[in-house]
């Protein structure tokens, strides 16, 4: 589900549905929020829902999912239209306001060095790359 809802957010060809995308994404996170415990036991009857983050194994399910979550985020955030990256930019952080109180330290870490610093080195190698002449 997080992952087709990014999916529909990376796409080009209209930038209404890529921008109702991501506020999906925030739907997606309170859903995630309000239904903890019972998706806690459907990831636990069905753990190949989600994927295996690299050096991650011992994370608990449920924070792969938000995992995940903040991957796809991410993601977007590197989009090419300014408009796709802004909102998801402010999606991520708010997100992770409202909701990283229920993250394990580990997890914490992983958002960390697997999410955050990665989309920091890369938004600053765009920004170094990026045009200085204004477009009208």
């Amino acid at each position: 589900c997080v992952d087709t809802a990014a999916k529909f957010g990376s796409q080009t060809q209209d930038l209404n549905i890529s921008l109702t995308a991501v506020g999906l994404l925030w739907n997606l996170s309170d859903y995630f929020y309000q239904n903890q415990e019972s998706l806690r036991n459907a990831i636990i009857a069905e753990p190949k829902i989600l994927p295996d983050l690299p050096g991650y194994k011992e994370m608990c399910t449920f924070d792969k999912l938000w995992m995940c979550l903040f991957s796809r985020l991410g993601d977007l955030c590197l989009d090419s239209r300014p408009a796709t990256r802004k909102s998801a930019g402010q999606t991520l952080f708010s997100t992770i306001a409202a909701h990283g109180s229920l993250l394990q330290t580990q997890t914490w870490q992983a958002v960390l060095w697997q999410v955050l610093f990665p989309l920091l080195d890369k938004v600053s190698l765009e920004s170094g790359l990026a045009s200085t002449e204004k477009k009208f």
